[in-house]
């Protein structure tokens, strides 16, 4: 695994926006491990955390300030309130927001740890699972927006699922 010079990654990000896609959300009941096959990444969660499942089954978990991102596949807002510890259909808000993303070619593979602290993986031809991890051309290495420039969070894409949930801007 290789260590990235992440401040000239963020040189050669272009922006990019969410387009509109289903996706799954639940509530955490009880302490529990949720492992994402995709970056063999695995979170610790506790009650009251959401975690998602993504379009290939993937699964992490997010801020209760990030659901702010997602309504009901209907359109109509989604609360926290309305989530369970069993899964529910939600789908990504339209939104502008720029991601700044940039593709990590297929040869380089290696890990980012977030500003969560959890450590993603990038361009694994297999998990820790022993599960085979398709990267099309190459896993994208995402960055948060801070006015018109990559800012500092950081995570991963998947190189295939991140041309079904991104568009260049």
């Amino acid at each position: 695994m290789r260590k990235l010079n992440i401040e000239l990654l963020k040189k050669q990000a272009a922006p990019f926006v969410p387009q509109i896609y289903c996706v799954d959300a639940r509530v955490v009941g009880a302490p529990e491990k949720v492992y994402n096959w995709l970056e063999d990444a695995e979170y610790d969660c506790q009650p009251g955390e959401i975690i998602l499942r993504g379009t290939v089954d993937e699964e992490w978990r997010i801020r209760k300030d990030r659901l702010s991102k997602y309504e009901l596949p209907n359109g109509e807002e989604l609360k926290y309130q309305a989530l369970s510890d069993r899964y529910r259909s939600i789908r990504t808000k339209k939104s502008n927001a720029v991601t700044w993303m940039v593709q990590i070619p297929l040869s380089i593979s290696g890990s980012v740890k977030t500003s969560e602290g959890d450590e993603l993986k990038f361009n694994i031809p297999t998990n820790s699972k022993g599960q085979e991890v398709a990267h099309g051309r190459g896993d994208f290495l995402c960055f948060s927006d801070d006015n018109g420039k990559p800012g500092k969070d950081c995570w991963v894409v998947n190189g295939l699922v991140a041309l079904n949930t991104y568009k260049p801007l």
